[in-house]
């Protein structure tokens, strides 16, 4: 919620390919002009491949970027850059990925993404600080970091990281020397203290490990310009220790910049309606762990891959303010074209979100960020240790 007017606020996340292109990007933002109420900031990814680029190309980017973020900051919208790979998402365009002396996420069977990176990692650190470096400079009046900043579901991996370095600090922070073989059998065998506390200790690392991420992040935007908000895109992250409220803490910086997030999940075409009350639930999960003070809590509106008969417009709205119900303020709207292709027909689902935003903003007024309550389900920020996906 937008804590000047007590309303709604909303962002539009604009793939690649529509703003690298000259005419499209006129005729979207256009259209972002007549649907002015829609939104009121833009985030633009970064680039378009989930498994990184290059910090050449990167810039390239950033130098086109700004000139678009400054066009959208004429036209009146708060522009910003949605950082599409931080971590990486998956084994994606490998032969035009990032390449480098650096350590990919590793499973605990000693497998390898080789989309993904390890952010324990030393030399990516220092790839990471020049790439927030570089993105700053480009002058956004905020940075969206993308939901890649996570240990689990880096496919083909489904949980990481295992790698040798990581091992070395799990065993800083446990006495406890480790392989791969033998921490994966101190998880999963013997007496159920024993694999409890093991597996705590597990996610207390994955805690360490971003936090040191997110402070990574945090003093290198802030070292550019401590003005620039951040925004964390979360999920149900319950292998990753679920340790939101400490990443909005540090994300806000020794200033306190006002910081955002998104809370999303799973629900990108209306075949099944489940799933969007389900969506709702886990947004509520990761909404009621965040501070008070995180008041622009915007969630995830997702048609992946953006086609326009994902959902109906309807479904979309209702999707808007179920989710506002569950304690968002406002919405990031993925739902323009991905590709190159006419965003004329995307006018009817623009126009009912249009008609709908009063509607958001008394809903974020009377509701937003309100307590959760209901009956109590019983989970909780360890819940993961019961699991046995390890």
């Amino acid at each position: 919620m937008d804590i000047k007017t007590g309303k709604a606020r909303s962002t539009m996340r604009l793939a690649p390919y529509p703003w690298m292109g000259e005419r499209q990007y006129d005729e979207t933002l256009n259209l972002l002009v007549k649907y002015k109420d829609v939104a009121e900031d833009i985030a633009f990814f970064t680039e378009v491949s989930g498994s990184g680029t290059t910090l050449e190309i990167f810039g390239e980017n950033m130098r086109a970027l700004k000139m678009r973020m400054q066009k959208a900051r004429d036209k009146g919208f708060s522009p910003g850059l949605n950082m599409f790979v931080t971590i990486g998402h998956r084994e994606e365009n490998l032969e035009n990925s990032l390449k480098g002396d650096f350590q990919y996420m590793v499973g605990i069977d000693g497998k390898v993404s080789k989309g993904c990176y390890c952010p324990n990692n030393q030399n990516y650190q220092s790839y990471l600080i020049e790439k927030y470096r570089i993105a700053s400079e480009a002058n956004p009046d905020f940075i969206w970091i993308d939901d890649d900043v996570r240990m689990s579901n880096h496919e083909p991996l489904k949980y990481a990281c295992f790698c040798d370095h990581c091992l070395q600090i799990f065993e800083q922070e446990t006495g406890i020397k480790y392989t791969r073989e033998s921490l994966k059998k101190a998880m999963n065998e013997g007496n159920m203290e024993e694999k409890l506390k093991n597996r705590k200790a597990w996610l207390q690392h994955n805690r360490n490990t971003l936090g040191r991420l997110c402070s990574l992040i945090e003093k290198s935007v802030h070292q550019v310009n401590p003005k620039i908000s951040l925004g964390f895109m979360s999920g149900d992250r319950f292998y990753d220790g679920y340790d939101f409220d400490n990443y909005a803490k540090i994300l806000e910086g020794p200033n306190q910049t006002p910081i955002m997030w998104r809370p999303g999940g799973g629900f990108y075409e209306d075949f099944n309606i489940l799933e969007l009350a389900n969506k709702s639930h886990a947004i509520g999960r990761q909404v009621s762990v965040l501070p008070e003070n995180v008041t622009l809590v915007q969630s995830e509106i997702e048609n992946i891959p953006c086609q326009r008969l994902r959902k109906a417009a309807n479904i979309v709205v209702l999707e808007v303010a179920s989710h506002i119900a569950a304690g968002c303020t406002g919405a990031t709207y993925s739902i323009l074209p991905y590709y190159n292709e006419p965003s004329e027909g995307y006018e009817p689902l623009f126009a009912s979100l249009q008609k709908a935003r009063p509607f958001f903003d008394l809903m974020a007024d009377k509701l937003g960020r309100s307590p959760v309550s209901g009956v109590q389900t019983f989970w909780n920020k360890v819940s993961f240790v019961s699991s046995t996906a390890t």
